[in-house]
């Protein structure tokens, strides 16, 4: 076991983003708890669409995830909503980062919110 999967001691709550829904309106699988590492980091970043943003968070998950959707950081419980709209602390994921270590044992995944 490397650093890279050491280092992700704290839980998130993630939710996938899906097909927009009726009306356009976005859709979220059920939510579901992840192994990471989160780092309160403000910095000054551009995503995919070009556009400038200031980071909240980079957050180091144990499994690749998906633009758009959302990370909370904590444990998944009985009143979980199924759906990110809303809940405080919960962020969308904005920018995606994989970085193999160098024998490409292991990828390091990092996601910007």
């Amino acid at each position: 076991m490397g650093i890279i999967t050491t280092m992700r001691r704290q839980k998130g709550i993630y939710w996938a983003a899906g097909d927009p829904g009726g009306y356009g309106q976005p859709s979220y699988s059920a939510p579901v708890e992840i192994d990471c590492r989160w780092e309160d980091v403000s910095e000054r970043m551009v995503g995919p669409d070009n556009v400038e943003f200031v980071s909240r968070s980079i957050v180091y998950p144990d499994r690749v995830l998906v633009l758009n959707g959302f990370l909370k950081l904590g444990l998944v419980e009985s009143a979980t909503p199924a759906s990110p709209v809303g809940v405080a602390n919960a962020y969308p994921i904005r920018l995606l980062r994989q970085t193999p270590n160098l024998k490409n044992t292991e990828t390091l995944l990092e996601v910007i919110l």
